[in-house]
């Protein structure tokens, strides 16, 4: 059996992020998720979140907040970075907190 996720949700912020969501759109996966105000990534702002890949734009030029909300969003959650890392540790602990797997 053949497992396709119905969405993939990204805040779209570095390399990992956006990468899953480009795949998604050339497998026909429908993608979403939030991102800071201002579609903020490493690279500087970037519409195509938006435009794109239909994510919307939190309230907060934050990262973590655009996190919780993607988070909460998502039935699961598949962490690539370095467990030290602020945004990887950040992720690690708010999926234990509201109970998401990861």
């Amino acid at each position: 059996m053949k497992f396709v996720p119905s969405r993939i949700i990204s805040g779209g912020q570095t390399g990992a992020d956006i990468g899953a969501l480009h795949g998604a759109r050339d497998c026909g996966i429908p993608t979403g998720g939030y991102a800071p105000l201002g579609w903020r990534t490493e690279s500087g702002s970037n519409t195509d979140l938006r435009d794109v890949f239909g994510l919307q734009e939190s309230k907060s030029s934050d990262y973590p907040p655009r996190t919780k909300l993607n988070i909460i969003w998502a039935d699961g959650n598949l962490v690539f970075g370095k467990k030290k890392e602020p945004g990887t540790k950040l992720t690690w602990s708010l999926c234990g907190r509201i109970l998401r797997p990861r």
